[in-house]
């Protein structure tokens, strides 16, 4: 199989589902960051209220999550470790964003060679064979789903679990659950994210959910990276 029929079957596969780290899920590599792709106009809950720790789900936990949700955005580049497993197949995948439309992403499948793109704009490119060349795939209308808005209809049953760390980071960690109809198909989530004390921002989300009847399993990790730059490869 080719390198744009690769990304062609990723893309179809992760359609119309994204979790935080926005583009991660992209392709084979997609991850994305907002919890839902969502039409124009959707606006995060604001201001803040303090969330209280607790065993039951809070309107306070959910408008707390969907601001750092929402700050991840904006917050400027940032570096992904993540691995989707799926049946006998498990996705490892790391890179580099800077949204709304710049990613630097690696890829391998069940242990096998890493691949590697950059996505800028509508420009998609592929590293094989130790060179790169530029595809004819456009996926700047996929990209542009997971970034800018957020719909917290698709959020419940959020609870604020409480203080942990990630990697030593001092986090909170909330749980929540993420429910959507894409196109028909109905996805469902039972996530659970890290927002950083310190920085106010995603750090962390493991996911378990299902779609079409397909289980998988989701973790990712960020680190933001102000230094960090995504150019075009020569071809």
């Amino acid at each position: 199989m080719n390198t744009e029929s690769e990304l062609q079957k990723g893309k179809l596969h992760n359609r119309g589902r994204s979790v935080i780290f926005t583009g991660i899920l992209l392709a084979m590599v997609v991850a994305a960051c907002s919890p839902t792709p969502t039409p124009p106009g959707s606006t995060p809950v604001s201001p803040v209220p303090s969330p209280t720790v607790g065993g039951s789900p809070s309107g306070d936990a959910k408008a707390a999550l969907l601001h750092a949700i929402a700050a991840h955005l904006t917050a400027g580049p940032y570096r992904v470790e993540a691995s989707i497993v799926s049946g006998a197949t498990t996705n490892a995948m790391h890179g580099e964003v800077i949204l709304p439309d710049r990613f630097h992403l690696f890829s391998s499948i069940n242990g096998g060679a890493e691949r590697e793109y950059i996505i800028i704009g509508s420009a998609t490119y592929a590293k094989v064979g130790g060179r790169w060349s530029k595809l004819t795939l456009d996926l700047s209308g996929l990209l542009a789903n997971f970034v800018n808005n957020l719909d917290p209809s698709t959020i419940s049953d959020v609870v604020l679990v409480g203080p942990e760390s990630v990697g030593g980071v001092p986090a909170l960690a909330y749980t929540f659950t993420y429910t959507n109809n894409v196109g028909g198909t109905l996805i469902t989530d039972h996530d659970k994210m890290w927002v950083g004390v310190d920085n106010g921002l995603p750090i962390k989300q493991v996911v378990d959910g299902e779609v079409s009847g397909v289980v998988f399993h989701n973790e990712q990790t960020i680190t933001y990276d102000s230094s960090i730059t995504i150019d075009a490869p020569p071809v």
